[in-house]
């Protein structure tokens, strides 16, 4: 018998919407924690995710949202049966709140709530976390997130907890850098009260392979050693549509010095690449082989595509929940059914419908869409153009002041060069088409 699974759920707001109206949403994550051999393992399904690293870079650039997804009703059967409902409140643009429900009989009643600060570029400032105190009837603060931010790229997470004697305590943090506009490491700390200093934690490292991620590895850190000692990998695959297709993630064996396989996760794409199936499996160490765990089968609506939906995002820190998000969510999901592989056979463990509304929108909130950027401008000989959303295709069209086009070129990676020597000095025009938006300019030519 499996041990028991605790499903965490989390949230964060998708910025691209019309705010004339309170509007209710809701999503999750589902997490797995089970022992096995004797050892405690987190593993996750990796449901619907997206790391809200990029919240200016991906969902923002639609231009026309036709679903948005107001609702889902989770619901667990067997010996640890609940059925949970969480709304997406959205106030205004600069703020939004998420209340997590638990039913009892007929009633719903309070678990806990999230509240999220944006600025004006629509990313997110702060998060704060709730729970419902039932005996005093309040609200409690639990976590505090900030957020730090260099243009479209999140640079900084910083945690706090909440003390009644003290209030917000700082708790830890994490940097994050970049390379040729992907994350390259991530630097995790703890605060240290008494020492009154950042003492080193968690460091992971990303490798992407034409701006798709392929390889991840983490470090604990050594206190004693000061050293970072290995600790976890995960390896991705994705198919010609850059659809996540599965990864597998391995542990770090000390005394053998070798990676040990734990954990394998696929997705498989109907015809019109909508998922028809995600399964996970876990890694038999006797046998040396993989094991059924667990499978979900997602009902879609091909109709409509990841672009045009408007989802809420959570907040994680893996760029593989970049494209898992994608990948999962390519068609619009409207019931999932979750089975735990037992004696042999497939048995059903949980449901999730999902609720949406139709919606158009046309207009971003007080934001400029600029999915790629352009510099030097003024420029002298060359400019470099750096593709915010580096999976699609862009076209760059160049025009001088009579309307002549004298430069076209298809953008497909992330930063490219383009030679204007051979232009005159003056002012020309430029416009860049993709799938999120048509943007226009000025350039000068100095």
């Amino acid at each position: 018998m499996k041990g028991l699974l605790n499903f965490t759920i989390f949230y964060i707001l998708l910025t691209t919407m019309s705010f004339g109206q309170v509007i209710e949403n809701s999503f999750f994550d589902e997490t797995v924690q089970r022992r096995s051999n004797n050892e405690s393992k987190i593993n996750s399904v990796m449901m619907l995710n997206h790391l809200a690293r990029r919240v200016n870079s991906y969902k923002n650039f639609s231009v026309e949202i036709k679903q948005r997804l107001d609702s889902i009703i989770e619901t667990r059967i067997g010996n640890y049966s609940y059925t949970e409902k969480t709304n997406y409140i959205y106030e205004n643009s600069k703020h939004v709140s998420s209340i997590r429900y638990r039913k009892e009989g007929d009633d719903l009643l309070f678990s806990w709530k999230e509240e999220y600060d944006y600025d004006r570029g629509n990313t997110p400032e702060k998060r704060i976390l709730y729970y419902w105190n039932e005996s005093g009837q309040i609200w409690e603060n639990t976590w505090k997130t900030e957020y730090g931010w260099n243009e479209n790229n999140l640079t900084q997470i910083v945690k706090y907890s909440w003390s009644e004697n003290k209030g917000w305590m700082i708790d830890s943090k994490t940097e994050i850098d970049y390379s040729n506009g992907n994350p390259a490491n991530e630097y995790s700390y703890y605060w240290s009260e008494i020492e009154n200093l950042w003492i080193n934690s968690y460091w992971t490292e990303f490798e992407f392979d034409n701006n798709v991620l392929s390889e991840q590895i983490s470090y604990n850190w050594n206190q004693e050693n000061e050293s970072w000692e290995s600790d976890s990998k995960m390896v991705c695959e994705f198919n010609e549509n850059q659809l996540l297709t599965g990864f597998i993630r391995y542990y770090w064996n000390p005394s053998q010095k070798n990676w040990i396989p734990f954990s394998l996760y696929t997705n498989a794409y109907g015809n019109n690449n909508e998922l028809v199936e995600s399964v996970s499996y876990d890694w038999n160490n006797t046998l040396e082989d993989w094991e059924l765990y667990s499978k979900w089968i997602p009902e879609c609506n091909i109709t409509y595509s990841y672009y045009e939906l408007l989802l809420p995002f959570i907040e994680l820190d893996e760029p593989l929940f970049n494209y898992d998000l994608r990948s999962q969510m390519n068609k619009m999901i409207t019931n999932i059914s979750g089975y735990i592989w037992e004696s042999n056979n497939w048995q059903f463990d949980w449901t999730s419908e999902l609720f949406y509304s139709e919606v158009i929108i046309n207009a971003l909130d007080n934001l400029e869409v600029k999915t790629v950027k352009i510099w030097p401008n003024p420029a002298q000989n060359m400019i470099k153009i750096h593709n915010e959303v580096g999976h699609e295709k862009s076209t760059f069209r160049l025009y001088n002041i009579s309307g002549n086009e004298v430069k076209f070129i298809i953008i497909t990676e992330k930063t490219t060069t383009l030679d204007l020597t051979d232009l005159p000095r003056g002012m020309y025009f430029y416009v860049i088409s993709n799938s999120f938006s048509n943007q226009k300019g000025k350039l000068i030519l100095n």
